[in-house]
């Protein structure tokens, strides 16, 4: 009978160290998974978000710092791809109309009040990059 008892002992004891172990698994899983997808958590090192699409509502070849004011019709493209339209004001108080497409598990959509910095390139292209 002591036998028994003793395996039922170690049982309990292998059962209980196998959900400790689970447990700790899934909490590291949830803390690496937290750091790698919410750039929050970069702190002042928080990756650079650029997006490349086109000023559609007037020719722009100059660089401006703006405010987004919206960023409306937005349509997904593609697996994760989304095409949006960004209404951005100028520094200068032009209003820039930015037509981008981005992948939204690598970059969140642009958000009214994000500070923002318009750059043409040489060919139909510009450059948003978002400012922090």
């Amino acid at each position: 009978m002591r036998r028994k008892g003793k395996k039922i002992r170690t049982r309990k004891k292998n059962r209980v160290r196998r959900y400790l172990i689970l447990i700790m698994f899934v909490a590291f899983v949830v803390g690496i998974s937290a750091l790698a997808f919410n750039p929050s958590f970069y702190g002042p090192n928080q990756p650079k978000y650029d997006y490349i699409g086109k000023i559609i509502n007037i020719q722009f070849a100059d660089r401006s710092e703006g405010t987004v004011l919206e960023d409306r019709d937005c349509r997904s493209t593609g697996p994760n791809l989304t095409t949006c339209t960004a209404i951005i004001e100028a520094d200068s108080s032009q209003e820039l109309h930015f037509k981008y497409t981005h992948d939204m598990h690598a970059k969140r959509c642009l958000a009214p009040g994000d500070r923002v910095i318009v750059e043409a390139s040489n060919s139909d292209e510009a450059t948003v990059t978002l400012v922090k």
